[in-house]
């Protein structure tokens, strides 16, 4: 008897490579469709299972949304309620559901964070942590949302009085990735512009900031994946000013730009697309969607395929749906993917459009559930030879 908590899976065959499926939960809600949101997950220890977060983002009318859902096998779509604080007694924090909550110091419990939209989220234990996508928050502040069983998913705020200016700023379209016990923030947009291309380093033991600026070779960018792999930070596609590079990588203990050796991939290997997504599973790269941007100029709309990179030899096969008799989601860009035991789970994004003035729009918005099962080594050496 297979274990029903080992993935979020469906009743079809297990086993199948290289293969889109759809989730479609028979229980829950139906979640609100939404772009350019978050989403984790998380593994219970306890009971074995893994839940998704998907937090934030904004609709089709360009709402910035404030809501966090949950997704697991046993129970499908749900709205978590937050807690909020009541009242204070004898310096123990009561809220909602009568028990007492002692976060780890300098966390203060807060009530659900603004909406956001265009910010990240990362994981470190039992923590989803959301940086940036609010426009009013300008003093550096970083949510933590506990996901431990005894806590209910109760959020914290941790905000640093003597933080960087770098850290104080409005920031958008950024990315966050975790290194060692650190969160590390790049790039991004105020909203109107790129800012500068300095790397933030938040010590998640210390709850301290470190900045590291003047980069040479590291260029302002947004709209960007980033994922760690040996100790080096690579930044995929996106808005790069003053340069055409595809990857950038960046070496988090040397704090430098690395631009040749077996880590760079060639400069043949191009990726110009913005809002895209990038997923490292067993030393193979999968890039989902994203918008199309040539020569940081000319817009194109959504793709659908998957770009599966080999990072030990840097060959690389593309994916789409009419390999898989057109079974898969449409042309996607601010959707997130994460991994669950080895598959990638895609939700919600949205298509783009072009108007008659030369502007582009975001539409199509969905709510969809996706799974896609990674390919054999067999079909990856096959494709890559041709």
């Amino acid at each position: 008897m297979e274990d029903d908590s080992e993935s979020i899976k469906t009743s079809s065959e297990k086993y199948m490579t290289n293969k889109w499926e759809e989730i479609k939960p028979s229980y829950g809600i139906d979640p609100y469709e939404r772009s350019n949101h978050t989403c984790v997950a998380i593994k219970d220890n306890s009971s074995g299972r893994t839940t998704l977060y998907v937090y934030g983002g904004h609709d089709s009318n360009n709402n910035s949304l404030n809501d966090l859902l949950t997704f697991n096998e046993m129970l499908g779509w749900s709205y978590a309620s937050a807690n909020k604080i009541t009242t204070t007694i004898n310096r123990k924090v009561i809220i909602e559901q009568g028990f007492n909550y002692h976060p780890p110091s300098p966390l203060e419990l807060t009530p659900i964070p603004l909406a956001r939209s265009f910010h990240t989220a990362v994981v470190y234990d039992s923590f989803m942590i959301v940086a940036g996508g609010n426009a009013t928050e300008l003093d550096g502040r970083i949510y933590f949302l506990d996901t431990s069983p005894d806590a209910h998913l109760t959020w914290c705020v941790f905000t640093a009085k003597d933080a960087p200016d770098a850290v104080k700023t409005a920031r958008f379209q950024h990315t966050a990735v975790i290194w060692k016990n650190y969160m590390v923030i790049f790039g991004g947009t105020d909203g109107e512009s790129p800012l500068n291309a300095d790397v933030l380093f938040l010590d998640l033991k210390k709850f301290k900031w470190t900045v590291k600026s003047d980069i040479k070779d590291l260029p302002k960018t947004y709209g960007h994946a980033a994922f760690v792999s040996n100790d080096l930070m690579y930044i995929v596609g996106g808005f790069k000013e003053n340069s055409s590079q595809s990857f950038i990588v960046y070496s988090l203990t040397d704090n430098t730009v690395i631009k040749s050796g077996r880590y760079v991939p060639p400069p043949s290997l191009k990726v110009d697309r913005r809002l895209l997504t990038a997923t490292l599973i067993n030393n193979k790269l999968y890039l989902i969607g994203g918008y199309g941007v040539t020569d940081n100029t000319i817009e194109t709309g959504c793709v659908n395929e998957v770009n599966i990179v080999d990072m030990n030899t840097w060959k690389s096969v593309s994916i789409v749906p009419s390999m898989m008799n057109g079974a898969g989601p449409g042309p996607l860009c601010g959707h997130t993917a994460v991994e669950v035991n080895n598959q990638i789970i895609i939700f919600g994004g949205c298509d783009r459009l072009p108007l008659l003035d030369g502007r582009w729009v975001f539409y199509g918005f969905n709510s969809e559930l996706w799974k896609f099962t990674t390919p054999s080594e067999d079909f990856f050496l096959q494709k890559a030879a041709k």
